[in-house]
């Protein structure tokens, strides 16, 4: 469903549903009804990459991660999907700044922090894998209202849009629940 396929069902001009999606300007009362019934009817959401393309805006996203070569790899491997899905949406204006930092090297971390703030970027995303140390960068972030998503950890009492990861609770359930119905022969 499009909103100029809610306009034709309506019978309204596309502006008139914009201003009824957007809460602008004026609507005639029966006219707001009519398409608020069909948005409801057909659950319409518009899309980010429709209010993009509309609003012909770039945004731009930081990540601050611990460098590739680091931990056996296993930070390349992230490194390497959040590479992947960049170049997948980079066609709609959305640039990718990749910042890594040394973890064993408190100053590094500091350094790629301060640059990403400076640079207000559009979100960022983070592993918290050196919590304490991360928390100043976090709350700079909420200040600044910067939306932030945490990738392979959560910090209970921080407030991320959204956590990429595991549960590790659920994940060593699940293996001592294994290892109790195959009964000590694993």
């Amino acid at each position: 469903m499009t909103v100029r396929e809610i306009a034709e069902l309506a019978g309204v001009s596309i502006g008139t549903v914009d201003r009824v999606l957007h809460h602008r300007g004026r609507v005639a009362p029966g006219t707001k009804a009519r398409v608020e019934e069909i948005i409801e009817h057909y659950q319409f959401t518009p899309t980010p990459i429709a209010r993009r393309l509309k609003r012909n805006r770039a945004y731009r996203f930081c990540v601050l991660i611990p460098r590739r070569d680091l931990d056996s790899g296993y930070w390349g491997q992230i490194t390497g999907g959040i590479r992947n899905g960049a170049a997948e949406i980079a066609p709609l204006g959305v640039t990718v700044d990749i910042h890594e930092y040394d973890r064993y090297d408190l100053p590094s971390l500091h350094r790629r922090a301060d640059d990403i703030l400076r640079s207000s970027p559009d979100g960022v995303i983070l592993p918290p894998v050196m919590s304490e140390k991360t928390r100043p960068f976090i709350e700079a972030l909420q200040a600044a209202q910067t939306p932030y998503v945490f990738v392979d950890a959560d910090i209970p009492d921080m407030k991320p849009l959204s956590v990429v990861g595991h549960d590790s609770f659920k994940g060593g359930y699940l293996a001592g629940r294994l290892m109790h119905l195959f009964g000590g022969r694993i």
